[in-house]
């Protein structure tokens, strides 16, 4: 029973995402067949798209990436290398408002859980030469809130602008290769 119990959260998520996915496929073949849906997401534009990735960047308890939005994106005529950076800069937004709060609650978070700060001050301490390669690399490829890993670098005092590069090219990796993959995708089933 207890295996099951720590599945459940993992399978909750893959359930939203899927569920999500499939109304934004749907909707975006609503959309393509709609001048006026159209019309609305076109005058939201590229801002628009930006200020989704913001709030879906900022959801780390469930987290639905934005760019599971891209077909409806597209219908509506928006250009899918625009629609990738925008993306890419509301999710770097986003990132920097979940450093904001790592930074902020660093005095709470010190009191409350010694033993996890001091475990992450020691991987920082002994090899600072791998933030950058590591924020890449996590927020390239792999499927996590990129809040996972800022937040705790928040902590221990890491720049902002020493993250800041490897941040935008990993989320444009990343939503490069989802964007294209989920609009291919709607592409293949519509």
């Amino acid at each position: 029973m207890t295996g099951y119990k720590k599945f459940t959260p993992i399978l909750l998520i893959i359930a939203v995402l899927l569920t999500v996915t499939t109304v934004a496929l749907f909707a975006a073949q609503f959309i393509e067949n709609s001048t006026a849906a159209q019309a609305i997401i076109s005058e939201l534009g590229y801002g628009g798209v930006i200020l989704i990735a913001i709030i879906a960047g900022i959801n780390v308890i469930v987290p639905i990436p934005a760019v599971t939005l891209t077909p409806i994106f597209t219908t509506a005529g928006l250009l899918l290398p625009w629609i990738i950076l925008s993306l890419t800069v509301g999710t770097i937004i986003a990132d920097y408002i979940g450093y904001l709060f790592g930074h902020w609650s660093r005095t709470h978070i010190y009191k409350s859980y010694p033993s996890a700060v001091a475990y992450i001050e020691k991987i920082y301490i002994h090899h600072p030469r791998l933030i950058v390669p590591l924020v890449f690399l996590f927020s390239a490829f792999i499927p996590l809130p990129n809040e996972v890993l800022v937040i705790p670098l928040a902590l221990l005092s890491v720049r902002w602008r020493l993250m800041i590069l490897p941040l935008f090219f990993g989320n444009l990796i990343n939503q490069t290769i989802y964007a294209y993959g989920i609009d291919s995708i709607y592409g293949w089933l519509f």
